[in-house]
């Protein structure tokens, strides 16, 4: 009897299930209790639920013929972009390589009641053969199918991809989260985000994706599913009345107190412009595609790039170590958390939820004493006490620099941000001795001899290690200084660039920009379009 497409399309995830994620499907046995090792089948059988009842299983079988089966036989290359590494159904159906589960993405940000927007990136090459190769697919279903809804559903976002072609090596990033958050946060509207990022990291405390959004709403508020998605477009779309609707609405059915309730919800709109983790995801994992395959990689729950010749891995019971180049196991996996190498030494994590140092044999040469620490930048490590004040060690483990300020940052030629109690920024150089006053309502590190400073106006400007305004707090945002020369955004939103006196050597004509690297940055004309590179005049360059 033939089967309904439903029944086809339950085959074919169950399968993929089993194909994705194998042994973790196995039940096991916990204090006379059987659980399942995976979430994959729970999240898998709500998405279609969700599917069937919207009434799109022909849309998820259609993609699953053309974008997996009949692409993948002619050999074109397919990525997808989006939302739709959000889908467990969607993973299982090979139309995205990211696991969800694994990069916490949340499935109801592509299955939900709207229909599906697929987006693909198509290789380039053969981009006219997918196409011709599609149109003959529908046109031989044309009978069981809605032909032209499904054309509509498939075909509206896809993309030739030039990238896609290019098979050449490139290193793993030092912290694949870092990637992803630096990919959500660099755009003009998120880039004062971005700047603290880069300052910051590891310790943020701020939202960057949209499923952090999902994941207060589900573990303070416990909503989830369509209504959390509702909440999260509210939000995003800037919806006063209705924000405040939903905010009585989850207040009223939570029993935490109003404090708890208020800090959870400031949190939560914190950020209207949340990045989707899932695209930023999809799209770095993109450009380290062909270097992701290698057998030792994919033993590991989870694998950090290499730094100073050696990475992080995580095993199946969660614990860290490190790996040579050739995937050889050289320091134990024990770990609770761990920093990359930085000048021979790494951070890591005890079980008293402690840090302290090892070296690369694995010795630790520091004792686990600090609540939180950073890696080594010109000999120091910024640490922070049981108290929560910063300050900073050497490698031998000496306090070089009491713990006595609420946040620092690394030492960059030969000075470090450091913000008081006053909640101001000033300066202090690797005595402890404080150089530049308290003064800024935020300080970065300097470059090329001068640092970005903010005003209370929320300006920003630069200043020399005198502490000296050389150029006045006048922009919106800035970057720093590299190879003579800073990205600085107007009033009108737009970037352009100024030489070490400000004056203006490139105008105000771009809507992104990045730093000048060999006499060269990239920009972008219209947010969200193609980069390309201009050179110290302004021109375009290939």
């Amino acid at each position: 009897m033939k089967k309904s497409h439903t029944e086809l399309l339950q085959g074919l995830v169950s399968a993929g299930l089993r194909e994705r994620y194998g042994n973790e499907l196995e039940p096991k046995q916990i204090n006379a209790n059987t659980v399942f090792c995976s979430i994959a089948p729970v999240r898998m059988l709500l998405e279609m639920k969700q599917i069937e009842e919207a009434g799109f299983i022909d849309y998820y079988l259609m993609a699953f013929w053309i974008f997996n089966f009949h692409a993948k036989a002619a050999g074109i290359e397919v990525w997808a972009r989006g939302a739709v590494p959000s889908s467990v159904v969607c993973y299982c159906l090979g139309l995205t390589e990211v696991d969800p589960i694994k990069y916490g993405l949340h499935s109801i940000r592509f299955v939900n009641e709207d229909l599906p927007k697929f987006q693909f990136d198509i290789g380039a090459s053969r981009f006219d053969d997918f196409m011709k190769r599609a149109e003959e697919i529908l046109a031989e279903n044309a009978e069981d199918y809605d032909i032209p809804a499904i054309r509509e559903c498939l075909f509206k976002d896809l993309k030739p991809a030039s990238y896609l072609s290019k098979k050449k090596e490139r290193p793993l990033p030092n912290d694949l989260e870092d990637e992803f958050a630096r990919y959500a946060l660099y755009f003009p509207q998120t880039m004062d985000l971005f700047t603290a990022y880069v300052n910051r990291y590891p310790k943020c405390d701020f939202i960057i994706y949209q499923e952090q959004m999902f994941d207060i709403l589900r573990e303070v508020f416990h909503v989830g599913g369509i209504k959390a998605n509702h909440i999260r477009l509210s939000i995003q779309r800037g919806e006063t009345k209705q924000i405040e609707a939903y905010k009585q609405e989850v207040f009223e059915a939570s029993d935490l107190s109003i404090e708890e309730k208020e800090k959870a919800w400031q949190r939560l709109t914190s950020n209207p412009k949340a990045f989707l983790k899932a695209h930023a995801v999809s799209q770095v994992l993109a450009s380290y595609r062909f270097d992701m395959g290698d057998g030792f990689i994919k033993k590991w729950k989870e694998v950090r790039g290499y730094n100073e010749g050696l990475a992080g891995v995580k095993d199946a019971d969660g614990r860290w170590g490190f790996i040579d180049k050739t995937g050889k196991l050289v320091i134990p996996c024990q770990w609770k958390r761990i920093f990359y190498f930085s000048e021979g030494l790494a951070g890591v994590q005890d079980d008293n939820e402690k840090w302290g140092f090892i070296d690369k044999i694995g010795k630790v040469v520091i004792p686990f004493k600090w609540k939180i620490v950073n890696e080594f930048h010109n000999g120091l490590a910024n640490v922070q006490d049981d108290n929560e004040n910063w300050g900073y060690i050497d490698k031998t483990g000496k306090l070089a620099i009491p713990c006595q300020w609420k946040r620092t940052y690394w030492f960059y030629e030969g000075l470090a941000s450091v913000e008081g109690n006053n909640e101001n920024w000033g300066y202090i150089d690797k005595t402890g001795k404080l150089v530049v006053p308290y003064q800024w309502k935020e300080a970065f590190n300097f470059h090329e001899g001068l640092a970005q400073v903010m005003n209370a106006d929320g300006r920003w400007g630069f200043i020399d290690k005198t502490g000296k305004l050389v150029i006045p707090c006048q922009w919106k945002r800035t970057f720093f200084f590299s190879e003579g020369l800073a990205g600085v955004q107007d009033d009108n939103e737009k970037w352009g660039f100024i030489d070490k006196t400000g004056k203006v050597v490139i105008p105000f004509v771009w809507s992104n920009v990045q730093w000048f690297r060999n006499g060269r940055v990239r920009v972008q004309t219209v947010l969200g379009g193609g980069w390309h590179d201009i050179d110290r005049e302004g021109n375009d360059v290939q």
